[in-house]
């Protein structure tokens, strides 16, 4: 019989067996299409690639909202200024008015009052022993938190920095040119504080109903009685954009193609945060069991927020700094912009990785973290006995992991009370301000002198002899309770891992009035020590001024009056630490307070620390908010923005703060004691 086929030799390879005697005949290989993929992820990959309905009501609204846009830039001007010579006082005040300006409510109150009313309702549904209903709504409520900040805040209102288009008003009578939306605005950081009219934060307000509607009727398994409230939230979501429109466009505050694309963005935003970015259906049918913290982490939200709104400042002060070359000179325009680039470069990567861990908890593949309220770094190792902690280590504790425990502190909303009394002030202040006029320094020299060193050693004494002085320092030690003492015995709870919520009044409840007399007898220790600093200051420097008659004798005494600003806010601020520590003896913590003037390496540190806290302080919670307040003309958004530097700046001085106090006062065993946990898991 002639050879197989099979059998015959193959170059290279000799002979070939016969393929009956290559595999046993009774076995069958499986007729697979692709060898590297299986059927069922071939039929789930060929799904795949199928568009979803979100996706096509994405592209729906893009193209809807692009074809709009393009179709009113024609008619935009026109269009515009036939409603601006068409006005209706009643209609356009109800419209354009909001309780934030100190009026009457008008229609952006409504949404706004709403999420501020489901913000508190997202800050309870955090507690493991918030009630099911409420943890039920948690990721709904978040995406509603998120869309509000980020659609309705950040990216409207960088747009509107970055555009810089001029609105109708100015445009109309002449005294700025029209630019269409798609084109760079005249408005650059050379005009100041300015607020472009594209696109229009009145209508986004009101418009971020829709988040509400997609709240309710995002999710396909939602019931149906549920789904038909979110379409008529929906549908007053565009209802009242509409009117919005036409009254920013009678009052000659907005463009129509600025309400236009105001809509479109905000929907499109609001649509990915909720199916892609948040993931909130699918955060939905993954809740929390009874007893534990939420899926997505403890405020993981904010934490997203946060992290964007500083990537975001950073792309826009790159962009102003850009656009105001031609305006500006040339090393400051650079300046911002590199300072802008600086800061989203460092915000991006932290955006990202704030995001990763959200996805990877989603996804249940994150790892087993530390407790929420850990010490950052990590570390097990024992404090070293007796060391008052390393210059390096109080460095690393300052800069990495105060600011990286920033979101657990809480206390912060104090600051937004007297943020908001402060505007009072300056408001009342403003005309005054603005005329007044001080003396030219040849002239202010010889009379500050005059006064500082005979007059004001006659007032000093008969303040502190007037009654009315007690009460006053009574109310400003009341102050300091409020701003350092309540902070201060919320710090101690969190750094002793007891606070897993909030605890900002359970804090304020664990107060006692022993505390309270403890702290002020320290305080008073400390004024008088200050005020015979500064009654040594001016008789020394007071003397020398009568016999050289030089009136530099004054600015010599005002250095060194400000030299001991730091070691008398430090003094503060141990006061309220010490005070606050459940351990140790009346007299044990006098002592550990008076350290700070006999422990020289104790002192210096700490004079070191607070000087930096002045600075801090003074640039980004008193100068920058008071030029807010004194620049801006909407009143929330001088609450936002004066918020937004004070708030940070304000929060980090606290945790670091606090921090320093443990390492540096690390060696005592009655600190030891109290904060052991935090030492035991904390950097040695």
């Amino acid at each position: 019989m002639a050879p197989s086929r099979l059998s015959q030799p193959i170059a290279g390879f000799g002979r070939v067996r016969p393929l009956a005697f290559a595999a046993p005949p009774m076995v069958r290989c499986p007729a697979v299409s692709s060898p590297t993929r299986p059927r069922a992820q071939q039929e789930t990959g060929l799904k795949r690639r199928r568009p979803s309905p979100a996706a096509l009501a994405f592209l729906g609204i893009l193209a809807v909202s692009g074809a709009l846009l393009a179709a009113v830039v024609p008619v935009d001007r026109a269009w515009t200024a036939a409603l601006a010579a068409t006005p209706h006082p009643s209609f356009t005040d109800f419209m354009r008015r909001t309780l934030f300006q100190g009026d009457w409510p008008g229609a952006s109150d409504p949404p706004v009052l709403l999420l501020l009313a489901l913000f508190a309702a997202y800050l309870a549904a955090q507690r493991a022993r918030a009630p099911a209903w409420l943890r039920r709504w948690r990721p709904q409520m978040g995406f509603l938190v998120v869309s509000a900040l980020g659609a309705g805040l950040g990216v409207v209102h960088s747009l509107k920095w970055l555009t810089g288009r001029a609105r109708p008003k100015y445009v109309l009578d002449g005294r700025l040119p029209y630019s269409d939306w798609f084109e760079p605005g005249p408005l650059t950081l050379a005009d100041g504080i300015y607020r472009g009219s594209f696109p229009s934060g009145h209508t986004a307000a009101v418009f971020l109903f829709m988040a509400l509607a997609y709240m309710l009727a995002g999710n396909p398994a939602a019931p149906a009685a549920r789904r038909a409230l979110g379409v008529a939230a929906g549908a007053l979501a565009l209802a009242l954009a509409g009117a919005m429109t036409l009254a920013n466009a009678m009052e000659g505050m907005h463009w129509v193609s600025d309400a236009v694309g105001s809509v479109g963005l905000v929907w499109l935003v609001i649509h990915a945060l909720y199916y892609w970015v948040l993931q909130v259906p699918r955060q939905e049918a993954r809740p929390a069991p009874p007893g534990q913290r939420p899926t997505a982490g403890d405020y993981w939200e904010l934490v997203f927020c946060w992290w964007g709104f500083v990537t975001l400042l950073g792309v826009v002060l790159a962009g102003l700094g850009l656009r105001a070359l031609a305006t500006l000179p040339w090393p400051a325009a650079l300046a911002v912009a590199a300072g802008g680039l600086g800061l989203a470069v460092w915000g991006a990567p932290r955006w990202r990785r704030s995001y990763a861990v959200f996805q990877a908890r989603l996804a249940g593949t994150a790892r087993v973290a530390a407790p929420p309220l850990a010490w950052v770094g990590g570390g097990t190792r024992p404090p070293r006995p007796g060391a008052a902690g390393g210059f390096r280590r109080i460095v690393r504790v300052l800069v990495v992991h105060s600011a990286g425990e920033l979101v657990r502190y809480k206390s912060f909303l104090l600051l937004i009370g007297l943020m908001i009394l402060l505007e009072r002030g300056v408001q009342r202040l403003r005309p005054e301000v603005r005329g007044l006029e001080l003396p030219p320094l040849s002239a202010l020299g010889p009379a500050l002198s005059h006064w500082v060193y005979t007059v004001l050693p006659g007032q000093a004494w008969g303040l502190l002899t007037d009654p009315r002085t007690v009460a006053v320092l009574a109310l400003l030690f009341l102050v300091k309770q409020v701003i350092s003492l309540w902070p201060s015995s919320d710090m101690r709870r969190m750094h002793r891992y007891e606070r897993e919520r909030m605890g900002i009044f359970r804090s304020l409840l664990l107060l006692r009035w022993d505390q309270v007399a403890w702290d002020a007898i320290a305080v008073s220790t400390l004024a008088g020590g200050g005020a015979l600093w500064v009654a040594a200051v001016v008789a020394l420097t007071g003397a020398l001024w009568h016999w050289s008659g030089w009136d530099a004798w004054v600015a010599v005494a005002g250095a060194a009056v400000a030299l001991s600003f730091p070691i008398l806010m430090a003094g503060l601020s141990y006061s309220s630490k010490l005070a606050v520590i459940s351990g140790g003896r009346f007299g044990e913590r006098l002592g550990l307070f008076y350290r700070l003037f006999t422990d020289w390496r104790l002192f210096w540190q700490s004079w070191v620390l607070f000087a930096l806290r002045i600075l801090i302080e003074g640039a980004f919670v008193a100068v920058v908010p008071v030029v807010v307040f004194a620049q801006v003309e909407t009143y929330w958004v001088r609450i936002g923005l004066a918020s937004l530097f004070a708030v940070p700046a304000y929060s980090y001085v606290k945790m670091a703060s606090f921090k320093f106090f443990l390492e540096v006062y690390r060696p005592f065993p009655a600190v030891q004691q109290e904060y052991a946990r935090y030492f035991r898991t904390g950097p040695a």
